[in-house]
């Protein structure tokens, strides 16, 4: 009888020289890493956190791979831009030396702020917070201090451990969203911030059970090459229409209103149109059937 060994992780781990990711860089320096850190050139502190990513890598003899990124190229929304570059970064890397995880250092601080965005943006989420585990860009991203450490308690550790760290001061300041959540959630006890961690994480246990049956439904309904008429008989269309459309297109923002609107659409009289999600993606209806194109035929 032959074993299967599994094979020895590499692990690719994103460094920005902060509290969190030196944290996890300390942690996992002993095993197989590359180490991935970006210098947006946005502050002139900057170069300060990439000579400390720098030496601590050396000390410990870590492949180190550095990006000098030209923020002032992006024209609109920095942040994407910002977050589009790092995972191109990332996803380079990551194949170049066959990594098995990207490790990220987000803590359950970053957990709770996630959920406060969502429910400021009032975003329809099918899971709140951050995921532990997830796939983006053709990777395996882990988190692996997500739901059991907090700041307080990583810089608590960075201190007595003496694990050299820049935070970002850009991160104290009331410049972005993230920020005025984050400085909201300050004021609350630690115990306060357990508890409503507890409460989104047992929220997410039944959020994903519920997603499980609702992904049978679109299954179903794909199997039928998404005909109209079966369409009719579901009862939560609206949460079927937000898994069809993340499902057949990228980056489409939907709001219940919009979502009412495909709704309308698909259970129309009329047997053929097309409903424009945004701009060369379509919904096309003919012969009873509903087509997902990046194109309108």
């Amino acid at each position: 009888m032959q074993i299967k060994i599994k094979s020895k992780e590499k692990y690719l781990i994103g460094v920005s020289g902060g509290s969190d990711s030196m944290f996890l860089l300390n942690k996992y320096k002993n095993q197989d890493v590359i180490v991935a850190h970006i210098n947006y050139n946005l502050r002139p502190e900057a170069i300060f956190e990439t000579l400390l990513v720098s030496k601590f890598c050396q000390k410990y003899n870590l492949e180190l791979k550095i990006l000098s990124f030209d923020s002032f190229k992006i024209k609109k929304n920095l942040q994407s831009g910002l977050r589009l570059g790092r995972y191109q970064f990332f996803e380079k890397i990551y194949k170049e030396f066959n990594c098995t995880k990207l490790l990220v250092g987000h803590h359950r601080d970053d957990f709770l702020e996630t959920v406060f965005l969502q429910k400021k943006q009032k975003k329809i989420v099918t899971f709140w917070g951050i995921h532990k585990k997830n796939n983006l860009f053709n990777m395996e991203i882990l988190r692996p201090f997500l739901y059991w450490r907090t700041k307080k308690q990583i810089i608590r550790i960075c201190q007595q451990k003496k694990i050299p760290y820049l935070d970002d001061q850009s991160n104290f300041t009331g410049k972005y969203q993230r920020n005025q959540i984050r400085f909201l959630l300050e004021k609350k006890s630690d115990f306060s911030l357990f508890f409503l961690f507890l409460f989104y994480y047992l929220i997410n246990i039944f959020k994903l059970i519920i997603l499980k049956n609702q992904k049978k439904i679109l299954q179903n309904w794909q199997k039928t090459g998404y005909n109209i008429n079966f369409f009719k008989k579901i009862k939560i269309k609206s949460k079927i229409i937000f898994l069809f459309v993340n499902q057949n297109f990228d980056n489409v923002k939907l709001t219940r209103g919009k979502i009412n609107e495909i709704i309308n659409f698909i259970c129309g009289k009329s047997t053929s149109g097309a409903f424009l999600l945004k701009k060369n993606n379509y919904i096309i209806k003919k012969k009873w059937k509903i087509l997902p194109k990046s194109s309108k035929i």
